[in-house]
Order: C-alpha cells, then structure tokens, then sequence
C-alpha cells in the first residue's frame, strides 16, 4: 500500500500546469520527433531502452532500467526505436517551488536545476515500477497524482547514487569515435552509421561535420 504525502497544490488558473504524464504510441521506424525546447520539467522513463536521447549538450545513449531527468528551456531530442518503451512525466516551476514550500529538507529546485541520467538494475527499477504504475492508474486524479509526482521525484533524489556520469556518459562524439573503433574495418556506409545513432542522415551529417569538421566517411577512411 502506498503512503504518498498530502500536499494540497495550487494554481492560479484552470489551464496552468501543475503536472502531467504522456503516454508514448509506439515509436515508427525512421520517423522522430525534431528537437525542441520545454517550458516545464520532464522525466522520462524508460522500461525498455533504445535509441539516443539529446540533453542540451550531451547526447546518451537510452539504456533499459533508466530514468532521463530534463530540466526545463533545456533543448532535448529524443531518438526512439521502435523497442523503446516508456513514458514520460510532466512538472511546472509552480509545482517545483511548492514542494520545495512543503518540504524544506530536501532540495528540489537545485537538485531539478541540472539534467541529468539515472541508470537502475532490474530490481531497483521494479521497485520504482510500483509508483509508476500507481501514477498512470491515478492521472485523473489530480490531487493524488501530485503527490505521487512529488513521492517519485523525492525517490530520484534518493537514488543519485545511480547517476550517469563520467565514461557513462556517451556523447555524440564519443558514440562515434566507439562505431569507428567497431566497424572501421568493414567500410561500413553513412546509412550504417547513422541507423546505428537512430538518426536521420542530414542530421547525422550535420552533427558529424559539427563535431569533426570531416564527414563519417572520411573519419573512416583515415583509420583504415
């Protein structure tokens, strides 16, 4: 049975964020979302992993039992699969800071102030599993899916520990240069390397000439 705390939230009008949850369709191969910024937070959780997932500077990669935590006018492009299951939540600045009023022990403006990944063993998110499944069955219950929301951000900051950091934290380059190493020796096309990256040729192009001033093909053929 869960205890979830009982904070009364507020807003000033009907049509204001507090929080919210999307429920992803079925990612369509070859078909992605464009890049864009988020006036509110995002957490998204991914039950099955796949793909990249681009926060503000660093792109990773989405591992299974993970847990992506966007803050907000941060821009972001997620690359899904079609193997990629998850969901994502939804928090204003309003619903930050008055948690942040309920309980002054914890701190959740700076702690939600960074982006950052959260990868977790097949237990650890089986016990976090609970609470999700409690938030989806709850979404229309908005005083109750609040304080879920505010019971499952205070179990993120409590799991810092599992933060992707350091090698962990595979950036486009990084992804790149660990194909190269990989397959180099294949030949392997453009089409190969950006299918690899779960992105579009141009942007796979752009972001390449971006991080290398070379194209893939070139990078290649001087490792050869």
């Amino acid at each position: 049975m869960l205890h979830p705390p009982r904070y009364h939230f507020t807003i000033d009008r009907q049509a204001d964020l507090l929080a919210d949850m999307d429920l992803w369709e079925r990612a369509e191969e070859g078909v992605f979302e464009p890049g864009h910024f988020h006036s509110y937070y995002e957490i998204l959780i991914f039950k099955k992993g796949g793909g990249t997932h681009q926060m503000g500077n660093d792109t990773y990669t989405v591992e299974d039992c993970s847990v992506h935590i966007l803050t907000n006018n941060t821009f972001h492009e997620l690359k899904r699969t079609t193997e990629t299951d998850g969901f994502g939540i939804i928090f204003s600045q309003v619903f930050l800071e008055q948690l942040q009023q309920f309980d002054r022990k914890t701190n959740y403006i700076q702690y939600f102030s960074e982006s950052r990944v959260l990868n977790f063993d097949r237990e650890e998110f089986s016990q976090l599993q609970v609470y999700f499944d409690e938030l989806i069955r709850h979404k229309d219950n908005q005083s109750f899916f609040c304080n879920l929301v505010s019971l499952i951000l205070l179990k993120l900051i409590s799991s810092s520990r599992n933060e992707h950091k350091g090698t962990a934290n595979i950036t486009f380059e990084k992804a790149v240069l660990a194909l190269l190493n990989k397959h180099y020796k294949e030949k392997q096309t453009l089409e190969f390397y950006a299918t690899k990256l779960n992105m579009s040729l141009n942007t796979f192009q752009r972001h390449t000439r971006a991080a290398f001033g070379k194209s893939i093909i070139e990078l290649q053929n001087e490792k050869i």
